[in-house]
């Protein structure tokens, strides 16, 4: 499957340094033009607009597009050879060079489902209501109600006819109401008679008023600040002197490396106990969470890390496991400790690392020592666990 599609497992496997790095290598991959596709060059703005405001974390980028992809819309800029569709509410106030109404036929009847509080003698009905009803209270209210429908309707008609600058095309294809009114007036002014063999209402009147000029040349009008992305023939030269080219064998290992990690922090943050560790690995091997090659690995560094902290007597009177809950520290940052064990009187925390010991590992967990006293004004005891050496260090 790698070959046939992605030429090599060293193009498939490919380190990146933030989201939208990974986003531009897999285009360029699948040999997409960025340039000839809007919403591709869209969905990278978005990446880099939520890299720029927000963290390069790929999860929390998933997270993120999951609950925004249906609001997400292709932003396009105005233009002269723009049309835009609103509602007749929405233009009030607007003036535009040329408008296109394409009903003037605006209902101005009840509807049928229509339902009204009415006051009839002492009482009060939840009612349709028309105007041939024979509950004469209802009648009139009906009555009363298609004027301030018409009402209505007539001015929505006012602001419609009157937003176009330039031109105005409205077509009247009508069945009564505002529309056949329409017709008549206009028929009238058009002086055109009846078709021979059709009811008035079916006739058909082109009326056309006011002086024929021509638009202004796209010249003349304001310049479009449009812009059209364009494809760079001539690569930039820097990147193969600045990076290392690292070989395939050494980045399928640091990618493997990577994976095993993911999944071994995957399994701890939902096992309290050694007795899950099998029923929480199959499961999530099951919704394809963790690779099946890795099972019997994670399996066994999760069973030496429950023996190790068992052993150290750190598993005695705890009355709460907190597994990386994420903790807000100021507006800007957050922290994320592996494990929390609670007890009365202190607490223990535990960083799990899958790597090679590293001096920054005792600053980090050092940190997390100064947030969780303030919060809880308890003793905090720190550890480290190193799943390639069974290692358990105290900080």
């Amino acid at each position: 499957f790698i070959i046939d599609y992605f030429e090599s497992e060293d193009k498939f496997f490919s380190s990146f340094e933030n989201i939208y790095d990974l986003a531009g290598k897999f285009v360029e991959l699948m040999n997409w033009k960025e340039t000839e596709n809007p919403y591709l060059h869209h969905f990278l703005d978005v990446i880099f607009d939520f890299q720029a405001k927000k963290r390069s974390d790929l999860v929390y980028f998933l997270d993120y597009f999951n609950e925004k992809k249906n609001t997400i819309a292709l932003q396009m800029p105005d233009s002269n050879k723009a049309i835009k569709i609103m509602t007749i509410h929405k233009s009030k106030g607007l003036e535009f060079p040329v408008v296109i109404i394409p009903s003037l036929d605006f209902d101005v009847k009840i509807r049928s489902i229509s339902k009204y509080l009415v006051e009839v003698g002492d009482k009060i009905l939840y009612s349709t209501v028309s105007t041939k009803n024979k509950i004469g209270e209802l009648a009139e209210f009906a009555t009363l109600e298609e004027e301030l429908i018409f009402l209505d309707k007539l001015n929505l008609a006012y602001v419609a006819l009157t937003r176009p600058i330039e031109r105005l095309y409205a077509f009247n294809y009508f069945k009564s109401g505002i529309g056949k009114m329409f017709h008549q007036e206009l028929a009238l002014l058009a002086k055109e008679k009846t078709v021979e063999g059709e009811e008035e209402e079916s006739s058909v009147v082109i009326y056309s008023d006011g002086e024929e000029t021509q638009r202004k040349s796209a010249s003349e009008e304001k310049p479009e600040n449009f812009y059209i992305p364009a494809e760079f023939q001539d690569k930039l030269w820097y990147p193969d002197i600045v990076f290392r080219n690292v070989g395939v064998n050494e980045d399928l290992k640091d990618h493997s490396e990577i994976v095993f990690g993911k999944n071994f922090h995957e399994l701890m943050s939902i096992c309290n106990s050694k007795d899950e560790l099998i029923i929480k690995l199959e499961e999530l091997i099951r919704q394809g969470t963790i690779d099946q090659t890795n099972r019997d690995s994670i399996l066994e560094k999760a069973n030496n890390f429950f023996d190790s902290i068992e052993k150290a007597g750190l598993l005695s009177d705890v009355i709460e496991v907190i597994n990386e809950e994420l903790i807000l520290v100021q507006d800007d940052e957050a922290k994320r400790p592996d494990r929390i064990l609670v007890k009365s009187d202190e607490l223990i925390v535990i960083d799990y690392k899958t790597g090679k010991e590293k001096l920054q590992h005792q600053y980090q967990i050092s940190n997390y020592n100064s947030i969780l006293q303030e919060m809880y004004g308890l003793e905090v005891k720190s550890y480290l666990y190193y799943t390639e050496t069974n290692e358990l260090v105290t900080i």
